[in-house]
């Protein structure tokens, strides 16, 4: 009876275990499916972090090489650098030892140095009162110029008075030897009434007129065409080249409109140290003349 009852029982529970274990082996497919899904997930990850870590590896070894490049550069730059420092040492070297040997021959020279100085120092003072002597004997000359100048300016003032005296005077005479040369071809017209003294007479002031007039114009021949003449001629008069080059060269400071520093080296009359423009009249240059100082 125990044996009946064993057998129902298995005969029972039989188709409990059958979907048990098909439960058992859908829950194992549903897992692994699972399980699956995963593997090829982190398949996935995976093979994009490799990806990803080539790409990284490539970036740093170029990187890599890029530092490399430059710290070679650097390396031979300062490689470079040093060997300009070692040879700049050298020279430092070489100018200390230079240095010292100057010291040493200054403080054996030193006594001749202060010596000569000394020396120098008496011929200074020698030479400076020869010039000063030279500056008081410039001075009186400056001053003996001066009054030569004005004496010569009161002169030519006097010549030219009588220069346009002797032209009005020539005026007059041309006048009147005009109006005699109309009366006598107007006397010749009636030459028949006149007598034969009188006509030979008129010939020979006629004749002569040539020699009458040029007394008048050895007169007007030695008077000067222009101020800017007259003006060279009395600068080329002074026989000091140094007193003249200073006179001249004030005057291109006083009258800078009308003179100027000659630049030309290849002057004909190297006593000529200025230009002089056509506008500098006599009277300006005379103004200008007695206000020169004397050279320093």
């Amino acid at each position: 009876m125990h044996q009946a009852s064993m057998d129902a029982f298995e005969a029972a529970t039989k188709p409990d275990r059958f979907h048990q274990s098909l439960s058992s082996a859908w829950g194992s497919f549903l897992s692994a499916q699972h399980c699956n899904r995963e593997v090829n997930a982190l398949r996935k990850a995976l093979d994009d972090h490799v990806q990803q870590s080539r790409l990284s590896i490539t970036s740093l070894q170029e990187e890599g090489k890029t530092r490399h490049d430059l710290l070679s550069a650097a390396v031979a730059e300062s490689q470079s650098k040093i060997e300009q420092y070692d040879t700049r040492l050298k020279e430092m070297a070489t100018l200390s030892t230079n240095l010292s040997t100057l010291q040493h021959e200054f403080r054996q020279n030193r006594a001749d140095t202060l010596n000569t100085v000394t020396e120098l120092s008496k011929n200074i003072a020698g030479q400076q009162e020869c010039l000063e002597k030279v500056r008081s004997n410039t001075s009186e000359d400056i001053r003996k110029i001066q009054e030569q100048c004005r004496f010569a300016l009161e002169k030519f003032e006097f010549l030219q008075g009588e220069l346009r005296e002797t032209r009005a005077e020539k005026t007059a005479v041309e006048q009147k030897l005009a109006a005699l040369e109309s009366r006598i071809a107007a006397i010749t017209e009636i030459r028949q009434d006149i007598p034969v003294d009188t006509i030979r007479f008129l010939e020979e002031m006629l004749s002569r007129r040539d020699e009458f007039m040029g007394l008048l114009d050895a007169q007007r021949a030695e008077a000067y065409s222009s101020d800017t003449t007259f003006i060279w001629d009395f600068i080329n008069s002074i026989e000091d080249p140094a007193m003249s080059k200073h006179i001249q060269e004030s005057l291109a400071l006083r009258l800078p409109e009308c003179v100027t520093v000659s630049r030309d080296t290849r002057r004909k009359n190297p006593q000529r140290h200025i230009n002089i423009s056509k506008g500098l009249t006599w009277r300006k240059f005379r103004e200008a003349l007695v206000r020169i100082p004397g050279p320093s």
